[in-house]
């Protein structure tokens, strides 16, 4: 395709698939959905890829930048629900690398759903229901050299990063354990003749 603008929505692929464009226009509030069912996409497979992937192959794929009015909806379909350090990849790919033109995740609105049998929201004939683990999604960009379909080479780009980290609070309470038992530890050693 080439490029893509508008305000409605950016569904790539076939359930998941991957979709080539020369850029996205931000501007007029685009939203994207991405299902996601394994950690890496199969960048050679255009219609049975994996997790979907928008494929952005101009010199400047991404026309203004992500705000409020952007909407990323992720849907994973995963076997099992995220752990800390899980790394997904995916959604968008773009062959310049987004932080020479400062492109940052920072101001776009993020949704998580997992599969759910009984979810109340429904993506491409599955049911999900907003992830409501223990963990956050921090967005970001991954160096990846992926091989897509009738390319004579692998195209050296930037990848969408999903990486599960703890909640703030999570944290803090592992922290206050962690704390509350070396204070333990320290009173023992104390009290030993």
């Amino acid at each position: 395709m080439g490029a893509i603008s508008g305000a409605g929505s950016v569904n790539p692929g076939q359930s998941p698939g991957i979709l080539t464009a020369t850029s996205v226009d931000l501007s007029s509030g685009l939203d994207f959905n991405f299902e996601f069912t394994q950690f890496t996409p199969d960048y050679g497979a255009p219609t049975a890829s994996g997790n979907d992937v928008l494929h952005l192959t101009d010199s400047t794929p991404f026309l203004g930048n992500f705000s409020g009015s952007n909407t990323v909806n992720v849907y994973l379909n995963v076997a099992e629900d995220p752990i800390p350090d899980d790394t997904y990849l995916g959604g968008f790919f773009s062959e310049v690398d987004p932080a020479e033109v400062s492109i940052a995740f920072s101001e776009a609105v993020f949704n998580y759903y997992l599969a759910d049998a009984n979810g109340p929201v429904a993506y491409d004939g599955t049911n999900y229901r907003a992830y409501d683990g223990e963990f956050t999604f921090h967005p970001g960009w991954a160096a990846q050299s992926a091989q897509f379909a009738g390319s004579a080479q692998a195209i050296d780009g930037f990848s969408l990063e999903l990486t599960t980290v703890p909640e703030p609070q999570s944290s803090a309470f592992l922290l206050g354990v962690a704390a509350g038992l070396l204070v333990l530890l320290r009173r023992r050693r104390a009290r030993s003749p």
